[in-house]
């Protein structure tokens, strides 16, 4: 009986076939879903195969044999097609970025084409016992003109090609090319692909970009030399000025740790004397921030050290009119703030006044820090307009505003700093220096017992109250001091 049970083996194939294409469309449908990835990419290739499937099980069933070989060859082309689109979305998708291994985009549109090439010739010879081989070898004048209409297109293969093998850059690497930065998204057969710092798409023909100049932003390493210029008066001294650049350089949180960044003067202009400010940074791609970060700390720093970034000058300016006219226009204020702080509340109006009339107007920055804990100062800092966090063990402790202050026991002993200042937002601080501070207990020794009492007073009360409950504005001694020793120690840092 089994003897006589005939099996089709065409069947037997398509059965087979189905069964395994089905699997692999199991797996690579498990695998999208699973890595969240959409499944619109598969659709299209699923119908195909479904449809041509369909229709050649209905052709056997019904022994169609009407113009077959024209059905057979469009509904071979269609599986075919769905299955090498589908097992090359699940071999490079799914197994190769399992193992980690990126196949270049133009090699693989390469591999695609041949196989969907042999398999046309294939389909077509079988089916319908067309051979092309000889029509493309022997005609001259079909390969010539080929040849002439995909000139331009073989040029930008053969050079995509060599990009593959020399890799000048690869994916993901940040270059200059015709004049333009942006990040390498994409290679392929015919251009290459740049996106810009402004989001945009640039489209290279690689037959372009093996005849330009190419810069690599991520080879040899990714460790970078940004180069920046700022031009500053004649009238700031060079070396004070690197000075002032350095630090500003050194405290950017991109600039590398370790590395020996470094402020070159490079040039007398008509008006200026031009600096190079080259800094080492480790992320390209955060260039235009590193900038901004730099420029506007480049802007407090200078303002906060009187150095002037000149412009080319058409009327006369009185530069040091400009500090002096800051402190008139605020000096009613900026008594009244001195008045209200209770180490300074008990002084003669006229000593107030000759203080205000000594101190400076510092600017800083959102973020910026004014110092750090454990740093050795001797300034007394107020805060005219602003706010600032104190930071403690590089936790938030405190959050000061207008006419709170700050660093009163650095000024009076020298004492270190036991907090690190950061300012909340952009802010304006009166600074009060020892060699001011000085000057006025030179002229004036009987305010020393006077202040020494009010800052022991206070700080008895804050060691009394519980740490949550201290006034914000005590932040430089926790310990009791007792009148007495503060006054020697006031007297002592000051050589009185």
């Amino acid at each position: 009986m089994l003897d006589n049970i005939q099996i089709n083996p065409e069947i037997f194939i398509l059965v087979l076939g189905t069964f395994l294409v089905l699997f692999a469309i199991g797996k690579l449908t498990n695998s999208l879903v699973r890595k969240n990835i959409s499944l619109n990419s598969i659709k299209l290739p699923i119908f195909f195969l479904v449809t041509g499937i369909t229709f050649k099980v209905l052709l056997i069933l019904f022994a169609v044999q009407i113009y077959l070989p024209y059905l057979n060859t469009i509904i071979y082309f269609l599986i075919f097609y769905s299955i090498v689109k589908l097992l090359d979305k699940l071999i490079n998708d799914v197994y190769l970025e399992k193992i980690q291994i990126q196949v270049p985009k133009i090699m693989h549109d390469i591999f695609i084409g041949i196989i969907y090439f042999i398999t046309f010739f294939s389909v077509l010879k079988v089916q319908l016992g067309i051979d092309l081989a000889p029509l493309l070898t022997t005609s001259a004048v079909i390969s010539m003109v080929i040849g002439l209409a995909l000139q331009e297109t073989l040029s930008n293969i053969i050079a995509g090609i060599v990009i593959h093998i020399e890799k000048p850059f690869k994916m993901g690497d940040w270059v200059l090319v015709s004049s333009i930065e942006g990040k390498v998204v994409e290679i392929n057969w015919r251009n290459t692909k740049v996106l810009t710092f402004n989001n945009d798409l640039l489209v290279i023909p690689n037959n372009n970009i093996l005849k330009d100049s190419i810069i690599n932003f991520n080879y040899p390493t990714t460790h970078h030399i940004l180069v920046m210029n700022i031009g500053t008066s004649y009238d700031d001294p060079p070396n004070r000025v690197k000075e002032i650049l350095l630090e500003v350089v050194k405290s950017n949180p991109y600039a590398l740790k370790n590395h020996s960044h470094s402020i070159r003067l490079v040039r007398y202009n008509d008006f200026s004397i031009d600096y190079e400010i080259r800094i080492w940074v480790n992320q390209f791609a955060k260039k235009k921030e590193i900038e901004d970060i730099m420029m506007t700390d480049i802007w407090y720093a200078f303002k906060r050290h009187n150095i002037k970034i000149p412009f080319p000058i058409r009327d006369v300016y009185n530069f040091e009119g400009e500090k002096t006219n800051a402190l008139t226009e605020n000096l009613l204020e900026i008594i009244n703030i001195l008045q209200n702080i209770d180490i300074f509340s008990q002084l003669d109006k006229e000593i107030i006044e000759s203080l205000a009339k000594e101190l400076s107007l510092t600017y800083y920055g959102k973020d910026e820090i004014v110092f750090e804990q454990g740093a050795s100062g001797d300034s007394f800092f107020i805060i005219f307009d602003g706010e600032v966090n104190v930071l403690k063990d590089q936790r938030r402790i405190a959050t000061l505003g207008t006419q709170d202050f700050f660093g009163e026991m650095s000024l009076l002993t020298g004492k270190e700093r036991n907090a690190t200042i950061r300012c909340k937002r952009d802010s304006i601080l009166l600074r009060i220096d020892k060699k001011v501070f000085s000057k006025i207990l030179q002229e004036n020794p009987d305010i020393l017992t006077l202040i020494s009492q009010v800052i022991a007073e206070r700080d008895k009360a804050y060691q009394e109250s519980k740490p949550e409950q201290a006034d914000s504005k005590v932040l430089e001694e926790e310990v009791v001091i007792e009148s007495s020793n503060l006054s020697q120690r006031i007297k002592s840092f000051f050589n009185l």
